[in-house]
């Protein structure tokens, strides 16, 4: 059965070409599209199934505080790899590798973006090199 539903989460941005550019110079996403000619106002990026939108300017109301965007790794042994890739390009990790309370066997990476949008990463313990800072 093919999937019914595909969710893009919005993003709220100052800018939206810095985001773009830390999107997918330290996220490692890649730009989908973008809209606004001179002045953008609204772009897509995604990296592996996951894809958002980032927006400074179009219609959509905009919330009060920043958003959490949770993305559960398929490949769960992958944090790890995950955490030295996002370190090595520079992203703003906020929270290194840690295990969750909720849930056994669990570990947790927290990025945030430019705009205090914060990307939760989920997966397995990652090897004890990954661990350090």
């Amino acid at each position: 059965m093919a999937e019914e539903f595909w969710a893009r989460p919005i993003l709220f941005v100052r800018d939206v070409e810095a985001s773009i550019a830390y999107y997918c110079e330290k996220l490692g996403f890649t730009k989908r599209w973008d809209h606004g000619g001179d002045m953008l106002i609204i772009a897509g990026v995604g990296r592996s199934g996951v894809d958002v939108i980032l927006d400074c300017g179009s219609v959509l109301r905009r919330p009060a505080t920043p958003a959490v965007l949770t993305v559960s790794l398929r490949n769960v042994e992958a944090l790890g790899d995950l955490y030295s890739e996002l370190k090595e390009r520079g992203a703003k990790i906020v929270a290194p590798p840690f295990a969750v309370v909720w849930q056994k066997d669990t570990y947790e990476i927290d990025v945030e973006d430019l705009d205090g949008n914060v990307l939760v990463f989920w997966g397995s313990r990652p090897a004890n090199e990954a661990l350090s800072p």
